[in-house]
């Protein structure tokens, strides 16, 4: 996945040769820095067994290190629905940890 530092790289990059460049060629040379990044964040990523199997493990950790009763954003939640956001949780900590959102995302749990 790119990072911010990649792009701030092929920036510099651009900003060193742009002296020896027509306008038509800064373009395009802007159009392709922009078309790579782009094209890369519309590639599909796909959640194997492996994956899955993981997020479930991770689920279960966090139920062990889970004090109850849960408390989200004032609301106790019941075991249930405990166990639901837990999984939730592991999904996003694996979305979170693969860079695949724009945000990081947390629930709000309230001592």
């Amino acid at each position: 996945m790119s990072t911010l530092k990649d792009v701030e790289y092929e920036f510099r990059e651009y900003i060193n040769k742009a002296n020896n460049l027509n306008t038509e060629d800064k373009l395009k040379y802007l159009m392709a820095i922009f078309t790579k990044y782009f094209e890369f964040s519309k590639l599909e990523h796909h959640v194997n067994f492996e994956d899955f199997e993981n997020m479930i493990s991770n689920a279960k950790g966090l139920w062990v290190q889970t004090t109850m009763p849960v408390r989200l954003s004032r609301e106790t939640l019941d075991d249930k629905e405990t166990n639901y956001m837990l999984v939730l949780n592991a999904f996003i900590m694996y979305l979170n940890n693969r860079e695949l959102l724009k945000k990081n995302i947390k629930f709000d749990i309230t001592r």
